[in-house]
């Protein structure tokens, strides 16, 4: 996971005049805060990469403190939202077994996009940070709210 997360923080995209990071620190990371708000423990990849890079953004995906919140109804119900992305779909993960499901904003839908956070760290490296790419190849499944 270190690896993983290190190749994060020192990837760059290309800017106007030269390059800037891919990924964007808003602010630290208080491990504390989110357990006690959510009331369960991070998956230990999710966390190390939390600590590692703080609370930011990669590309299309942002990773904040008020984004982190318990589902209580629906097909996900018990998962936790960790991310949104650039157009306010959700990502969650599964308390039990750590599955990474996308949920759509706009259709009443959702889809496992990984197995784990570090599965879904490390396809959006492959993909290069392309995540709407990767999104609109899911098969959704409905979803009930």
């Amino acid at each position: 996971m270190k690896e993983l997360v290190n190749s994060v923080l020192s990837a760059r995209k290309k800017a106007y005049l030269g390059s800037v990071p891919v990924y964007e620190r808003y602010a630290e990371y208080d491990l504390h805060k989110v357990k006690a708000s959510v009331g369960v423990d991070l998956p230990s990849s999710l966390s190390y990469s939390l600590s590692e890079a703080g609370y930011g953004g990669i590309r299309e995906l942002s990773f904040r403190e008020e984004w982190f919140s318990v589902i209580d109804r629906g097909e996900l119900e018990g998962h936790i939202i960790f991310a949104q992305d650039d157009v306010g779909n959700l990502y969650s993960f599964c308390t039990e077994i750590g599955l990474i499901h996308y949920i759509c904003r706009v259709e009443p839908e959702y889809a496992c996009i990984a197995n784990t956070f570090s599965d879904f760290l490390r396809e959006l490296v492959v993909r290069e940070y392309r995540l709407r790419e990767w999104y609109e190849g899911l098969e959704g499944q409905p979803y009930t709210w």
